[in-house]
């Protein structure tokens, strides 16, 4: 094997390890961003979901509140996979199965005068469905990304080390 493809075969393999470490932890790095990011909105969601319920609690107008809800869960499409709003131990309002997936809670509280009641609870699950589409789309395009720029840096090394170290090295030795 020649120097120039020694020397090749080394710069890729480090611009390999370099390029596939960097791009495994900026992928690693942006699932967990992704996921916080929907921790924040379903606890953010249950949170307004209580807020919006504490009048229908008060009232008891418990078939408003059902209305309500079915309507927030005809909006969200398959977004909202569990929506239940609990009083007093009681389920007032159900719909879907969270099955294995996370549960948030936010307390329907009620705020007079300073003084906070917590007069119900809000659990809804969300699905990652769209999340995990999201995460493959951005690892397979990342991958794509990183795959390119390993071609072009291992092309243009490879042709700046040819013109500029082992043209020198070849016309050295045909001199010699």
């Amino acid at each position: 094997m020649t120097l120039a493809w020694k020397m090749f075969l080394h710069v890729v393999l480090i611009l390999a390890v370099i390029l596939g470490g960097t791009g495994w932890l900026s992928i690693i790095k942006e699932r967990e961003s992704l996921q916080a990011m929907q921790v924040k909105q379903a606890n953010l969601l249950a949170t307004s979901l209580a807020t919006f319920s504490v009048e229908a609690l008060l009232s008891q107008d418990y078939p408003a509140l059902d209305q309500s809800v079915q309507t927030i869960l005809e909006h969200s499409g398959d977004y909202i996979i569990h929506l239940s709003i609990n009083q007093e131990g009681r389920t007032l309002v159900s719909y879907g199965e969270p099955g294995d997936a996370t549960i948030y809670s936010a307390p329907v509280v009620l705020d007079t005068n300073g003084q906070r009641t917590i007069i119900g609870q809000v659990h809804l699950a969300l699905s990652n469905t769209d999340g995990e589409a999201l995460m493959s789309a951005r690892k397979r395009d990342m991958i794509v990304a990183s795959i390119v720029l390993f071609l072009v840096l291992a092309i243009s090394l490879h042709s700046l080390m040819h013109r500029l170290v082992l043209h020198r090295i070849e016309r050295l030795i045909r001199e010699t």
